[in-house]
């Protein structure tokens, strides 16, 4: 990822670690899932406090008190239910849940439902890829095979890699589908809808505009967007449910 390789040989793919902003709400739920929540559990989206903050949804208010599913608070990214979960379900257990899925840079905060850590996008990718997968670990890999100087294939990846295992439960993960569909049809990322399949995903925008991301599936294939500035300068009212979505739809 870059510009320009001639001026900068950064790999962002591997190596930048951005704030994943809602997107991290995949996490959120998952953990919430896991201890019984369902995409159909009525939620209230009401003003939460965590020491003395409160975080605000992206229309600016605190909550208007009404009640919705999970999966349509998850559709529309509120953050009220999100921090809500967070604080409800052992923010500890959400930590474990990412190093399942093999992220690291969650930390447990007030703020971290709302991705105030930071992650490589391949690792962030590679954890949607799990749900995707039903629940085993898509651990992302570039070495297919290796050859000794003889001509001699030593090590073949398909061959001598144990099978993938089962990190989250296959219902969890069928669950999480769902609601990342409903990002898709009825929520955040509907330009990122496909005509010739079901597609699922989760934006997410961080503070001052500085990464947009939006992270995606198919039946056949995963793809993780991130755009931000090296310099974490902001960009200016870009969203993940903007250019993300519509860079995803277009290579997808």
């Amino acid at each position: 990822g870059g510009l320009d390789y001639g001026e900068s040989q950064f790999n962002r793919a591997t190596h930048a670690k951005r704030q994943p902003g809602s997107s991290v709400k995949l996490y959120v739920y998952a953990n919430a899932v896991e201890q019984g929540v369902t995409p159909r559990t009525e939620l209230r989206d009401s003003p939460v406090s965590c020491g003395n903050w409160s975080p605000k949804n992206y229309d600016g208010s605190y909550g208007g008190g009404g009640r919705l599913s999970a999966g349509v608070a998850f559709a529309r990214s509120l953050n009220t239910t999100a921090v809500d979960l967070s604080l409800r379900y052992d923010r500890d257990k959400l930590v474990a849940l990412t190093h399942r899925l093999g992220v690291q840079g969650i930390r447990k905060t007030c703020s971290m439902a709302l991705g105030d850590g930071g992650v490589t996008p391949l690792q962030h990718t590679g954890a949607f890829a799990t749900f995707a997968n039903g629940g085993k670990l898509a651990r992302p890999y570039a070495i297919l095979e290796i050859m000794n100087s003889r001509g001699e294939v030593i090590y073949v990846r398909e061959r001598d890699e144990p099978p993938a295992p089962q990190v989250v439960q296959l219902r969890h993960a069928e669950a999480m589908n769902q609601m990342m569909q409903m990002v898709v049809t009825e929520g955040t990322a509907r330009r990122a809808a496909l005509e010739f399949t079901h597609t699922a995903g989760k934006t997410g925008t961080s503070s001052s505009y500085r990464d947009a991301w939006f992270v995606g599936f198919s039946g056949a294939l995963v793809t993780g967007v991130w755009i931000g500035n090296d310099d974490f300068r902001p960009m200016g009212n870009v969203t993940g449910g903007s250019i993300p979505t519509t860079v995803w739809q277009s290579f997808m």
